[in-house]
């Protein structure tokens, strides 16, 4: 009886120790999460650029410091912060899909950023989204943000803003076409019908990758055997397909391939034990497995023998390793270079006459110096007549103009009708870069922008 009672004092000591314990614990826990919780959110608010990392989707922030704070931020980054930082800038900008926020930023290459994500966040809802894209800086950026354009509005039409460029526009078209074959063949009522639509849209030279990405996208999209195509091409590259996706692939396997180049190219995968992205069988600067891609010949380093290695056409030139004359005015791409002349522009000199017809294709009237401005445009920028490159950096004044840059020194900052806006706003607000009042109304343009007065004409500044 004794023990008993003596157990029983035991059990409850133990039990009232466990939940002194149970109790304290839980205390300790709250105390830590809410002193951590507050120590996070004070170091937040002191370094939040570094600290706390932005989201679009973090509706919390309210208040926004002004980016050029922001931008003295970045300024005291070290390097390896350096792009989450500018990352963070563009977040902020872009936050509330205003493409005004973005002039805001200084920095060219971060707007043009901050242009793209505004315009790709809201292209249903832009009223003339093609003119957003305009407003972008650099070229390049500018023409893959009006080909995003065509992709997600599924509007071919967009692709004639590079009618003076054919290959780019043939791009943007089969880039198009190629992207939206799920879209297009959707309605079509069975697989016959869709593989049908496929053979006759996918087949139609379509160029480089476009190709193999109309067959992929598409029959990704339909249940369909490789069985039920009609034999050819189409279904070689069927069979191909599915035996390349499978995981554990063997010698056996790619011996089955009915595609020549892409059976060589997977039985140096098992040999070398390397992917085919890692090997170039004809040292052309492209590896076997991009040159599959864009359908070039792996054995071959100029595809279209026109004197131009396949690598230096797609990664240096831009221009079309499949044709040996990219813009179809009878000039060779490798003569272009030599002539100086625009291997995208079929007339570079923009005088009506084909460069291979043309006795000086590049004499633009008054242009002394050949570099795309005549002497009276040079004028006006500020740039030398007689000298295509007046900084002396490597790049044309006519391609810095077209870029953005500044045609007279370093960077970027140039304002060649002194009216308070850089060359770049201009592009950006739609003025005019050598005219500084553009609407005529008596006030700067620079003036107009920055009291938030429209300087295309009467009323507020929006976009």
């Amino acid at each position: 009886m004794i023990m008993n009672i003596a157990n029983k004092k035991i059990l409850i000591l133990v039990f009232c120790c466990l939940t002194i314990v149970f109790v304290v614990s839980v205390f300790l826990y709250i105390h830590y999460y809410s002193l951590n919780n507050k120590t996070v959110q004070e170091t937040s608010n002191k370094h939040y650029i570094k600290e706390r990392p932005f989201h679009l989707e973090d509706s919390q922030v309210t208040i926004i410091k002004p980016l050029s704070e922001l931008a003295n931020e970045c300024d005291h980054q070290n390097v390896n912060d350096t792009n989450k930082c500018n990352q963070y800038i563009v977040d902020v900008a872009s936050l509330n899909n205003n493409i005004l926020k973005c002039a805001e930023i200084e920095d060219i290459g971060l707007r043009d950023k901050c242009v793209f994500r505004v315009i790709n966040n809201n292209h249903n809802k832009r009223t003339n989204a093609v003119r957003d894209c305009e407003r972008i800086a650099n070229k390049k950026t500018r023409e893959r943000c009006l080909t995003s354009l065509a992709i997600n509005l599924n509007k071919r039409e967009i692709c004639s803003n590079f009618a003076d460029e054919p290959f780019e526009e043939r791009e943007c078209l089969d880039r198009t076409l190629a992207l939206n074959m799920e879209v297009t063949i959707k309605n079509k009522k069975d697989n016959k019908n869709k593989i049908e639509e496929i053979i006759n849209a996918c087949t139609n030279n379509l160029t480089l990758e476009y190709y193999n990405l109309c067959l992929q996208y598409s029959f990704n999209s339909i249940n369909y055997k490789c069985d039920e195509l009609p034999d050819g091409e189409v279904k070689d590259y069927c069979e191909t397909f599915k035996i390349n996706r499978h995981p554990l692939i063997t010698k056996h396997d790619c011996q089955k391939i009915p595609l020549p180049n892409y059976r060589y190219v997977c039985l140096q995968e098992i040999k070398l034990q390397k992917d085919r992205y890692n090997f170039d069988t004809d040292n052309d600067g492209v590896s076997d497995g991009k040159e599959l891609f864009f359908n070039l010949n792996i054995f071959s380093p100029d595809t279209d023998g026109d004197g131009l290695s396949d690598g230096e056409e797609l990664d240096k030139y831009h221009s079309n390793p499949k044709d040996k004359d990219t813009d179809g005015d009878g000039l060779s791409d490798k003569e272009e270079l030599e002539k100086n002349t625009d291997i995208q522009n079929p007339d570079s000199d923009g005088d009506g006459i084909l460069d291979s017809k043309d006795d000086n294709p590049l004499d633009i009237l008054n242009d002394s110096d050949d570099d795309g401005l005549t002497d009276e445009e040079e004028y006006k920028w500020g740039t030398d007549p007689n000298n295509k490159d007046t900084d002396g950096d490597g790049i044309s004044d006519y391609e810095e103009i077209e870029n953005g840059t500044n045609p007279t020194g370093e960077g970027w900052r140039h304002d060649a009708d002194n009216d308070g806006l850089i060359d770049a706003d201009e592009r950006f607000f739609g003025t005019d870069p050598l005219n500084p009042d553009t609407d005529g109304d008596g006030y700067k343009d620079g003036d107009e922008v920055i009291n938030g007065y429209n300087p295309n004409g009467e009323g507020k500044l929006t976009i």
